[in-house]
């Protein structure tokens, strides 16, 4: 199973319940089956054929939707957070998307770094969750952490692998 728009997480767990409640369905479909053993088995065994197909259509249809890590205009797509850093106290999560840092729109690495250093001993971020809902987060910086938030991003003029980059 593909997933384009969703955490991998999400997405896994959204079929899980379809496949249980087929699961339940194709018991139901046996305990009827074994009562009415004549035109109870070929309806059953289409009903779940068609049912499977959908499962497996409607986790293909995230694929027309937006990708989760694409370059954005408005905001910056978060990919990673290093563990025991400034976005990790403020449980930034992969897939959320930064909009403002310090009341300052962000929109690449260059804007982020300014933004940050705007005020070295704070940071505020306006944060849209994998929902799409805003929030906020903030935490303290430390001596020597003015410019280390720990958010891996994609740098916007170069999107090969190697060019990844971290807002340090």
């Amino acid at each position: 199973m593909k997933t384009f728009d969703r955490l991998a997480a999400v997405q896994v767990r959204s079929a899980g319940w379809w496949i249980i409640r087929i699961s339940v369905l194709t018991g139901a479909g046996a305990a009827l089956a074994y009562f009415y053993s004549g035109w109870a088995v070929p309806v059953m065994v289409a009903v779940l054929i068609l049912l499977r197909e959908w499962v497996t259509i409607a986790a293909g249809s995230s694929a027309k939707s937006n990708f989760l890590y694409t370059l954005r205009v408005d905001g910056i797509s978060v990919l990673a957070v290093l563990p025991e850093s400034p976005a990790d106290r403020m449980h930034i999560k992969a897939g959320e998307v930064i909009r403002r840092v310090n009341s300052e729109k962000v929109y690449d690495e260059a804007s982020l770094y300014r933004a940050v250093q705007k005020n070295s001993a704070y940071c505020r971020l306006d944060v849209e969750d994998i929902n799409g809902e805003l929030r906020q987060a903030q935490a303290a910086l430390y001596s020597n952490q003015h410019h280390q938030l720990g958010i891996l991003m994609i740098n916007k003029e170069q999107t090969a692998p190697e060019n990844m980059h971290t807002a340090q």
